[in-house]
């Protein structure tokens, strides 16, 4: 494990404090250090607003993304399925109503600063993130998020690769395995080619699950070549990525399953078949350098994702998608720009499992009953400065036009049961942010900031199933058809003001953060999480978000008990208090699925270069409501974990302990309703019980 202190932007400069731990470094907090502004090609080189930056350690057991982003400032990352399938992904409660349906929304991942997801600014296919490819992931939390051209509230989570060293070839090998039939091997290498160099990555992973009917199976492939143009200073690479996937899917448990320690999937979920099946290539390429007028990076990225998911109906999907983005940084001025087009085409058919309802379900493709084509566009430009003001306060704004479309045609016959679900219409919204920053000295910082975005409804706000009666051909064709429709929602708007302090030194990071967010229109919605469909969803009046992130990290002793080891402390704290505003419905009620309260701390006894040993916790105190007149909620837990690595000179051996003490907990709340009144449903995703997993690396 290599924890990292976050990078800090003070006025003028990037502040990055380097790795606590790391080769050819001294344990403690090493002195601040000061870095250029240029980055790797398509890794954001625009300024960046306060924020975190992590370095993703490899050697530790390849992680899911709940394990890579725990313990990360103003994130929530919640498994629900276990492993890589789908989390639940929010920053500052982001995008949390959306339930379980396939694509996820409220906050962009992206990779090399290119977004990873759908031009709807949906994501999916978290499974295809393999954390040993990358050196480090990037959180613009909120409208902080606007310097990168996002369109979502919560902001974004990039994943960035670092340019390789020309000339310094590396080969790995990497074995691991561990509980609930977890197997994955991993293979790198990497070669020169002249001024060129090439990078080869396989990765499979397999694992059965903790729960009945949980297996999943991924297999990804990378392929990537960088180097530099002759006699310039300009960079490049190209890529090819390859997923294929399959996830089955146990369903939600009540919470006294839960406590009781049951593993048992829904019955119709294994008498239906239920699974994802993805299957997805990815192109990319940037060209970054220096002109007479400044620094300009140019990126693309192509991809092809073909979807089978099989639930109460069984969902075919395939999309094509393209993503162009340019920077311009003039030399020797504050001012920098950006223009991201995005274009997807998505081809939806579906089809009744069995019958189309639970006692007919066969886990076999039964007649069609929709097919729809769906577009959408996305188009941003942004401008921006950062600006020194005096010697200590300095201020980094930018501002935004967004321009949505979204297109839906109806493929399917239609009758007077049966509208066509068509659409078209356009989303035009502006984005900015701004913040103040005051420098005590190089490593105290204040600032204050203020930012307004805003959020198109995405493809699966607005294309809705309704359910009809029947079975079969009655269900097709009948007087009430299950058919889909669309939903009449409006943008969203979240104006948020916030505050905190950083402090560095080379023993101790403080970072604390403090906001209030307005949203206007924020999209609600209630699910039926046993067949996982929504059964409501609506622009909601005033909701709001109060919060507080916390993040210290401090070397507390040195040479702990005379065994050349030092003792690092972590805490983080994330808190968020989401209600609503004067609702004529629900008053001030706590919006529902959003964990108040989580805290992750960890004790790291770390030799440089010959081991690791840590001991971590996560904690909620609060359990996430399940219905909107709050009436029943999750419980509070606290799991206890161990991981240690032995570092050789060419090997490494690592092991993890996940939850220790085998805690009975919710993960999170899959779906909200209106008005539980109190009663024990169906609603929940089962924490991981306890776990092991060890590894081995190899590098030549």
């Amino acid at each position: 494990m290599k924890p990292n202190l976050p990078f800090l932007l003070l006025p003028g400069v990037l502040i990055a404090a380097a790795p606590l731990t790391h080769a050819n470094t001294p344990t403690p907090l090493p002195t601040v250090e000061v870095r250029s502004e240029n980055t790797p090609v398509g890794a954001a080189p625009y300024p960046t607003p306060i924020t975190d930056s992590r370095e993703l350690d490899k050697q530790r057991p390849a992680y899911s993304l709940p394990q890579v982003l725990e313990g990360q400032t103003g994130l929530i990352a919640e498994g629900v399925f276990g492993g890589i399938d789908h989390p639940r992904l929010s920053i500052r409660g982001s995008g949390l109503q959306r339930g379980t349906q396939p694509a996820g929304r409220g906050l962009e991942i992206r990779e090399q600063g290119l977004p990873l997801g759908y031009a709807d600014t949906s994501f999916d296919f978290v499974e295809a993130i393999d954390p040993l490819a990358y050196d480090e992931v990037r959180v613009l939390r909120s409208g902080r998020a606007v310097v990168a051209g996002s369109s979502t509230l919560g902001g974004v989570i990039d994943f960035i690769r670092r340019p390789s060293q020309l000339g310094l070839p590396e080969h790995r090998l990497r074995a691991e395995t561990g509980s609930f039939g977890f197997q994955s091997l991993q293979g790198q290498a990497t070669k020169k080619l002249g001024a060129a160099q090439a990078e080869i990555r396989l990765t499979d992973y397999r694992k059965n699950g903790f729960r009945q009917y949980n297996k999943q199976e991924a297999l990804r492939s990378v392929l990537n070549f960088e180097g530099k143009l002759p006699e310039s200073s300009w960079q490049w690479r190209a890529g090819i990525s390859d997923l294929s996937s399959e996830l089955q899917l146990p369903g939600p448990q009540t919470f006294a399953q839960i406590l009781s320690g049951s593993n048992a999937a829904q019955p119709g979920n294994v008498r239906g078949n239920w699974r994802r099946t993805t299957q997805r290539t990815r192109i990319n390429g940037g060209l970054e350098g220096q002109t007479e007028l400044g620094e300009l990076s140019m990126n693309m990225a192509y991809q092809l994702a073909d979807v089978n998911f099989i639930r109460r109906d069984e969902q075919d999907e395939s999309n094509e998608d393209l993503a162009l983005q340019t920077r311009f940084k003039p030399h020797n001025s504050p001012w920098f720009f950006e223009a991201l087009y995005q274009h997807n085409e998505r081809e939806l058919q579906q089809y009744l499992n069995g019958g189309g309802t639970m006692p007919t379900f066969t886990g076999t493709r039964g007649l069609k009953w929709a097919d729809n084509s769906l577009q959408a566009d996305r188009l941003t430009l942004t401008v921006g400065q950062d600006r020194k003001l005096t010697d200590s306060i300095s201020i980094l704004a930018a501002a935004g036009i967004n321009h949505h479309t979204r297109t839906i045609k109806d493929n399917f016959q239609t009758s007077a049961n049966r509208a066509a679900a068509e659409l078209d219409t356009s989303y035009t919204q502006w984005s900015g942010m701004a913040e103040l920053r005051y420098a005590f000295s190089p490593r105290n910082t204040l600032f204050l900031g203020f930012n307004s975005v805003g959020e198109p409804p995405t493809y699966d706000m607005l294309l809705l199933n309704a359910a009809g009666t029947g079975a079969g051909a009655a269900l097709v064709n009948g007087l009430d058809p299950r058919r889909p429709t669309i939903a009449a929602l409006d943008a969203q708007r979240q104006n948020t003001l916030e505050a905190g302090w950083r402090y560095a030194s080379e023993s101790a990071l403080v970072d604390l953060t403090m906001y209030y967010a307005s949203l206007k229109r924020e999209v609600i919605s209630t699910l039926d999480p046993v067949n996982q469909v929504n059964t409501n969803l609506r622009n909601a009046d005033d909701t709001q978000r109060v919060g507080a992130e916390l993040n210290i990290q401090a070397v507390t002793n040195k040479n702990f008990a005379g065994s050349g080891a030092d003792l690092l402390a972590k805490l983080n704290v994330n808190w968020v208090d989401a209600r609503f505003d004067n609702d004529p419905v629900f008053g001030n009620n706590t919006l529902p699925v959003i964990t108040p309260l989580g805290i992750y701390s960890a004790l790291t006894l770390s030799k440089t270069e010959q081991w690791q040993a840590e001991l971590f916790a996560q904690s909620s105190t609060r359990g996430a409501f399940v219905d909107y007149a709050n009436t029943v909620r999750a419980g509070d837990y606290l799991t206890l974990g161990a991981r240690g690595e032995i570092q050789f000179k060419n090997w490494s051996v690592f092991a993890e302990a996940r939850n220790l003490t085998d805690e009975l907990y919710v993960s999170t709340v899959i779906g909200a309703s209106l008005n539980a009144a109190g009663a024990d449903s169906a609603s929940f995703a089962p924490g991981e019980p306890q776990s092991f997993t060890v590894g081995a690396q190899f590098r030549f």
